[in-house]
């Protein structure tokens, strides 16, 4: 799963050291993990290998995550695929959207005062998580809280 989500069309066990230092690279500077492969997927789609786009200026100045995207890049020459195949793998592996705790939480909030409108609007963008045509960023960001968000069941 996680080789097709950095595009690669046969993920094999010598890509494991590179997703493993994603992963490390995402936990320790707080990336939003799907926030990360739709960045990743448009620096290739732009060609565009410098930082910066959908994460936070201290994340994007990252060295270590400056060099892991080079590395990528070296790891996606060599398998020899076209970007555009890559592209639409990602696509296909990387949801544009999800539902955030914050927009469900106001959804909620909205129809228990009488409003579904919100809901519906949810709902209809939820629908298509991989449509990459989207672009309402309200619904692609994190809330910008950094406190971790705390669900309870009821009981």
């Amino acid at each position: 799963m996680m080789g097709r989500k950095l595009g690669f069309s046969n993920p094999s066990v010598e890509d494991a050291p590179l997703i493993h230092s994603l992963l490390n690279i995402m936990q320790t500077g707080r990336y939003d993990y799907t926030n990360t492969f739709i960045y990743l997927r448009s620096l290739l789609k732009a060609l565009n290998f410098d930082p910066g786009l959908l994460l936070a200026p201290s994340q994007s100045g990252s060295m270590e995550f400056k060099h892991w995207c080079k590395e990528w890049r070296t790891a996606l020459e060599q398998k020899q695929q076209s970007v555009k195949d890559t592209v639409k793998i990602m696509e296909a592996a990387n949801p544009m959207v999800i539902p955030r705790n914050h927009l469900v939480e106001n959804a909620i909030q909205e129809a228990e005062k009488g409003n579904l409108s919100t809901v519906k609007i949810l709902l209809k963008i939820l629908a298509k998580p991989y449509d990459y045509s989207f672009s309402s960023i309200k619904y692609i960001l994190p809330s910008g809280d950094d406190q971790p968000y705390i669900t309870y069941c009821g009981t």
